[in-house]
């Protein structure tokens, strides 16, 4: 009778384990994994133990550039890649940005964080950072840091969100200039921010007039073309091999406005491999011919007496936000910009 009373009471007892055991792995099961991935996560800024960098409109203001691609170009975490306005590039008016040195198409550019198209002159894989006007800006967010997780492979190198302005009321206008130490690069700009809100509602609208002169290649000494004073190619020579043409020893006998020192452009080069005039071979001293040689370049041009380091700039935009609050927390939003 004992032995049975401890046999029911062992088989109980194992009983019970079983039981815990079973309700154990039963619950462990029921626990799931859930990763949520988008690209407009309403935030206030980046969040996370991620690198930002918040430019603000008064550090953007103490900069005295006149765009905000010009204000980011100045960041140390801006490496080569980054494009601007320019002779020889075939971005054109684009103006783009290349976080650690990944790339343009590899930094993603947001405003107010939704994603901005691509260009059509870089393959709708670039945004150009001269759409939206610098007058519009509350503040601008780098995510200096890869978030390809978040927003795709377009982020390896980092992210750019425009913040801009919101519940603004009233009116402001603006102007600035500069003026260079060297020639070139003069700068104006005009801007007038308006806006109104209420508690549901709001609205505002810039407009920015931009416009820079150019700055040509010669215009500064360490872009423009330096002849070689022995005539060797590789003395004193800074842009190209091929960046100048002869150089004249004496005026010429029979076009007067040649001179002596003058460089002589393609237009009056038609020899392929030496000064040619007027279909004949150039010879010192025959036919009237212009002198002697400085060298022995073959007919090049002097490209840096047309390009432009800095292209001009004459830019006008206008945007205009509308936000309204909606029942159960929705929001209605209309953007739009215009620049010619």
């Amino acid at each position: 009778m004992l032995n049975t009373e401890r046999y029911l009471l062992a088989l109980v007892m194992g009983f019970s384990f079983m039981t815990t055991a079973v309700v154990a792995q039963e619950e462990e099961s029921d626990v799931e994994e859930v990763v949520v991935t988008g690209s407009r996560i309403a935030t206030s800024e980046f969040s996370g133990a991620q690198p930002v960098v918040v430019l603000d409109q008064e550090v953007i203001a103490r900069t005295a550039e006149l765009t905000i691609s010009d204000v980011l170009r100045e960041l140390p975490i801006n490496v080569a890649g980054s494009d601007y306005e320019r002779s020889g590039s075939a971005a054109g008016g684009t103006s783009e940005i290349s976080l650690r040195g990944l790339g343009s198409s590899r930094t993603l550019v947001l405003i107010d964080g939704k994603r901005v198209p691509g260009n059509p002159k870089t393959g709708g894989t670039i945004a150009n950072l001269n759409l939206l006007p610098t007058a519009a800006l509350e503040r601008v967010e780098i995510l200096a840091d890869g978030a390809s997780a978040v927003y795709g492979s377009d982020a390896i190198g980092g992210v750019i969100n425009l913040i801009t302005k919101k519940d603004y009321n009233g009116l402001t206008i603006s102007a600035t200039t500069s003026q260079p130490d060297l020639d070139g690069g003069e700068e104006e700009s005009f801007s007038i921010v308006g806006g109104f809100s209420n508690d549901d509602s709001r609205v505002l609208w810039t407009y920015e007039h931009q416009q820079r002169d150019i700055i040509h290649m010669t215009d500064r000494s360490y872009t423009g073309g330096r002849a070689p004073t022995d005539g060797d190619l590789g003395t004193g020579f800074e842009i190209s091999t091929y960046a100048w043409n002869y150089i004249l020893q004496e005026d010429s006998k029979t076009h007067p406005h040649l001179k002596e020192g003058q460089m002589l452009p393609a237009a009056e080069c038609p020899g392929d491999s030496r000064f040619v005039e007027n279909g004949t071979i150039y010879t010192n001293g025959k036919s009237g011919a212009v002198g002697g040689l400085a060298n022995d370049y073959a007919c090049a041009f002097d490209y840096t007496k047309i390009m432009a380091e800095n292209a001009g700039k004459n830019f006008d935009a206008f945007t205009l936000n509308y936000d309204k609050d909606i029942a159960g927390g929705m929001t209605y939003d209309y953007a739009c910009a215009f620049d010619y």
